[in-house]
């Protein structure tokens, strides 16, 4: 005998468990005990889970920064309620040459058939030109070494000539190249002095 709830039918499983259950025929003879884990994921919505996520809500969060330079360009910011990250050549009024990079960690994607990621972003009237001033690389993250990086193709929001920010736009991005795979994403700014 043990001591366990008794089920006749379906249940409802609201956190991820582990499930043990014994079948008992007529005679009252009870089968062995069959062991089932659930991992409870959070839903989209679309209702798939997502692979990865990080809103920037407390800095770079689970990416590192690589500035590669004399000052750091990437930092994190807060304006309005907003947070996130922001990449700057012009600091303390003097323009810096960088190549900065904000790369993701390591992101599962083994188990997607196509992939998609969203980036939601604003830009200043200031760039010279964001398109190839702010860009988006992925490559493939192998477990001995990393693959070369891929530029995605991004078209970033326009400024109205009479604001200096854009509005805040998301923009989607492919990366049905990348299903099935292991990869890094990778921001890249350059700016020069």
């Amino acid at each position: 005998s043990y001591d366990a709830t008794e089920y006749v039918g379906p249940f409802t499983i609201t956190e991820s468990t582990v499930v043990k259950a014994i079948a008992y025929d007529n005679d009252i003879v009870e089968s062995e005990i069959v062991t089932a884990e659930f991992t409870i994921s959070q839903a989209t919505d679309n209702g798939y889970p997502l692979p990865f996520e990080e809103e920037f809500d407390n800095g770079a969060g689970s990416f590192s920064v690589e500035d590669g330079g004399d000052v750091s360009i990437w930092g994190s910011y807060e304006y309005a309620g907003d947070k996130g990250m922001q990449a700057t050549g012009y600091i303390n009024k003097s323009y810096y040459e960088a190549e900065a990079w904000l790369i993701s960690p390591v992101i599962d994607l083994t188990k997607v058939q196509g992939a998609t990621m969203t980036v939601t972003e604003e830009v200043n009237k200031y760039f010279g030109n964001a398109n190839e001033e702010a860009t988006i690389w992925v490559r493939e993250a192998a477990a001995t070494h990393a693959g070369d990086w891929v530029q995605l193709p991004v078209t970033h929001p326009t400024v109205d000539a009479s604001k200096t920010w854009s509005a805040v736009t998301p923009i989607e991005l492919g990366l049905n190249d990348f299903a099935g795979k292991t990869v890094q994403v990778g921001f890249k700014y350059t700016s020069t002095s």
